[in-house]
């Protein structure tokens, strides 16, 4: 993607939209739009999607793109957008956008990015186990990297309290308050410290026309 003017030192994004249009007509569009803006892009239709990926300013910029689109097409315009994220975690804002996307429409939204959804509201929507997994992936990863380079006790407070069918108002006696979220540890852990691209943009800018 670095020979398609992609930057790999920054992060990139990727864009989920729907809508009453064929997916091509709606790729077509997107391209019309990001072609005005400094920055590179990829467009492409997928089964009954249009996916966009682009290296923007930074988050927020998903409103202003499906307004842009949305201007050029007939009928309501959904969109969802991923995390920013590097360039190897490219399938996981995919994979972010599309589960937006599917919020949009469960919950009557005209667009959502995935970092804004909120970890109840995600989870409630979505009834998928892919979709755990990149919740999995995109919140508690970094959660537990922290939790592993700075000895703390997070994996063993959780399984302690999953152990105990997720039951916080008794605390065991094997158990004692720890920094952790769920606020419980178990004793015995006091010992031992987881489409193809139709076309290539060459501007991109965080303004829309």
């Amino acid at each position: 993607m670095e020979r398609l003017g992609f930057d790999p030192s920054r992060p990139l994004a990727v864009a989920a939209l729907s809508g009453p249009e064929q997916p091509e007509a709606l790729s077509r569009a997107c391209e019309e739009v990001l072609a005005r803006h400094t920055g590179p892009f990829l467009a492409s239709s997928w089964n009954d999607l249009a996916l966009v990926v682009l290296q923007p300013d930074g988050p927020g910029f998903l409103a202003g793109l499906r307004s842009a689109v949305a201007a050029r097409t007939t009928g309501p315009i959904l969109a969802g957008a991923g995390s920013l994220v590097p360039f190897d975690r490219l399938i996981q804002a995919v994979r972010e956008a599309r589960y937006a996307l599917q919020v949009c429409r469960t919950e009557e939204r005209s667009y959502a990015e995935f970092a804004d959804l909120g970890t109840y509201q995600l989870l409630l929507s979505l009834q998928d186990p892919e979709a755990l997994r990149t919740f999995a992936d995109s919140v508690l990863a970094p959660l537990d990297g922290y939790d592993q380079n700075h000895g703390g006790e997070l994996i063993p407070s959780l399984r302690a309290f999953l152990e105990r069918n997720a039951g916080g108002r008794r605390r065991p006696s094997n158990c004692w308050s720890t920094g952790t979220p769920f606020g419980i540890g178990c004793a015995r852990s006091r010992s031992s410290p987881g489409g193809t691209c139709l076309r290539r943009g060459t501007g991109w800018s965080s303004s829309w026309p």
